[in-house]
């Protein structure tokens, strides 16, 4: 996610190395193009070799959201730990943990589904983590 929101919070269309981006927020430098890549498959981003070349954003960072961009990235966002024993969640109806866990799980994604990739690149502003 901190790939396509460093480019939506870039000053200038110019495109961003993957070394670049890396370097920014303290990523192994290998990890980046990797992540680019997956959100090259989805059309999001955009890639270019050679001199001046780098990382763009295809579409309005505004109608992306976080969680699209997680559930692209990482296995769809869930909640499964089960407080009753040591085993995942079985999203069992019996289980009287259930429609709390449910209703927890509801908020959550509309809380991803609600703020936009372009929202998180202002608050970032392409500026290097503190810390």
């Amino acid at each position: 996610m901190l790939i396509a929101a460093y480019l939506a919070g870039k000053e200038s269309d110019s495109p961003a190395t993957c070394s670049e981006i890396a370097e920014s927020y303290n990523l192994p430098h290998n990890l980046v193009p990797q992540l680019a890549s997956r959100l090259r498959d989805e059309g999001w981003v955009t890639g270019k070799r050679g001199p001046g070349g780098g990382l763009q954003l295809a579409v309005d960072p505004a109608q992306l959201s976080i969680r699209q961009v997680v559930d692209a990235i990482e296995d769809p966002i869930a909640i499964r730990d089960c407080l009753i024993s040591e085993d995942n969640c079985a999203n069992s109806h019996d289980c009287p943990l259930h429609e709390v866990w449910a209703d927890a799980q509801k908020q959550l994604l509309d809380a991803l589904d609600a703020v936009s990739i372009a929202e998180i690149g202002k608050r970032l502003g392409s500026k290097p983590r503190e810390g």
